[in-house]
């Protein structure tokens, strides 16, 4: 187990302005048959959380460390289980005569056993049955992929309006709806047998290279397809005005509209990112202010623009920029933001 600290950079309102601490971490290494020095690469990525809340690129270091310091891997240490002990010789040994086959018995059935009740198959099994795949499908909709569902569905029901009666005649057609095609779907997938299996992988392979296909086409013509993680969130959430990537294109906007322009800088990786797209940019205050003021784009330096994460002196993510129509940056703040501390940033601008 060695420990090794690593340098982690505070940012405040200036991207000039930094601040280094420490921080130890422990990392468990074993090895056998090293000798001299050693050197291990290590990679990692600090982040934090809540409002403010900024992640930094992930980081590699190298470090070398003596041979001599490193414990040697023993079997019992990997797998964590004890070798099993294996039984004495002597104890495999019984001592039991061997059956002779004229001296077995023959069993002949009597008139007791012959007028025993044979038992019958038990039509309890399947109602057990049933009500196993009762609980199991209960337990089946509280799982994590279907949390989201339930206020998207609470949403479109509650928009529609027209009291509970109504509401709760959407519910049962939802419900009702689904129970059907999923039954429907299991009768053919029993009475096909394997035909069904193999007609749904043939499926889901033609898919996947579709998918696949797509996504080599959009990386070879640089042109986005396929939606990708929060930016259509954010393009949808935000105002109908954002512009992905092309900072240049913006610039040159802003100046002839005369307005500012706001650069909300990104990464795929970066999840107080995805807190703007999903709580920030969608207020009602923040999009009019942003429609009325400024260009809203887009941009990740991280894959898509790395060429501007210099010129905008990038280090951390997310990073909202106001630049006015020459490019000069005219504010920035760093890491998420609730909609009203976005506010007072835009409108202090």
């Amino acid at each position: 187990m060695f420990r090794f600290c690593f340098p982690l950079r505070s940012l405040f309102s200036s991207p000039r302005s930094l601040r280094f601490s420490f921080l130890s971490v422990r990392v468990p290494v074993t090895g056998e048959g090293l000798s001299g020095e050693v050197t291990l690469d290590v990679q990692y990525q600090p982040c934090t959380e809540g409002e403010g809340g900024s992640c930094f690129p992930p980081t590699n270091r190298t470090l070398k460390v003596k041979a001599s310091e490193i414990p040697a891997a023993t079997a019992a240490g990997i797998s964590g289980i004890k070798p099993e002990k294996k039984p004495d010789s002597a104890s495999l040994q019984v001592d039991a005569p061997a059956p002779e086959a004229s001296s077995a018995p023959v069993a002949v059935p009597t008139a007791e056993a012959a007028k025993a009740p044979v038992p019958e198959a038990p039509h309890q099994g399947l109602l057990l049955a049933l009500l196993l795949v009762f609980l199991a499908g209960m337990g089946a909709s509280l799982t994590p992929c279907v949390y989201p569902m339930i206020p998207i569905t609470m949403a479109i029901i509650g928009a529609k309006g027209g009291g509970k009666a109504k509401g709760f005649a959407l519910s049962l057609m939802l419900v009702l709806g689904m129970a059907v095609t999923y039954t429907t779907l299991g009768v053919v997938a029993a009475k096909s047998g394997a035909a069904f299996g193999a007609f749904a992988l043939l499926l889901l392979i033609l898919i996947l290279g579709l998918l696949l296909g797509i996504r080599a086409v959009e990386n070879f013509l640089n042109l986005p397809l396929l939606p990708r993680g929060g930016a259509t969130v954010a393009v949808e959430a935000g105002p109908k005005a954002w512009m992905e990537q092309d900072l240049e294109g913006a610039l040159k906007k802003a100046k002839a509209e005369h307005k500012l322009v706001l650069v909300d800088v990104y990464a795929e990786w970066c999840a107080q990112c995805k807190e703007l797209d999903e709580k920030t940019w969608p207020d009602a205050e923040v999009k009019a202010w942003i429609a009325k003021n400024a260009i809203a784009i887009r941009i990740d330096t991280d894959k898509q623009r790395p060429d501007l994460a210099k010129k905008l002196e990038i280090r951390s993510y997310p990073s909202v920029i106001l630049l006015d129509g020459e490019g000069r940056e005219v504010g920035r703040s760093l890491g998420f933001q609730k909609p009203q501390n976005m506010l007072v940033f835009l409108a202090a601008r």
